[in-house]
């Protein structure tokens, strides 16, 4: 029984992780792009 839990407890913290991960990545990528979609019709950035 103890194995099952420590299974548990390892899958549970590692979709945690995931989770986290997707969701950290998800809120980095977003306002970078739309960062990028407000510079760059101002023509600041024309490289």
């Amino acid at each position: 029984m103890t194995k099952l839990s420590r299974l548990v407890t390892v899958l549970a913290v590692f979709a945690v992780v995931v989770i986290g991960g997707f969701t950290y990545l998800a809120g980095v990528a977003q306002p970078s792009v739309q960062h990028v979609e407000k510079v760059l019709p101002d023509g600041q950035f024309p490289n």
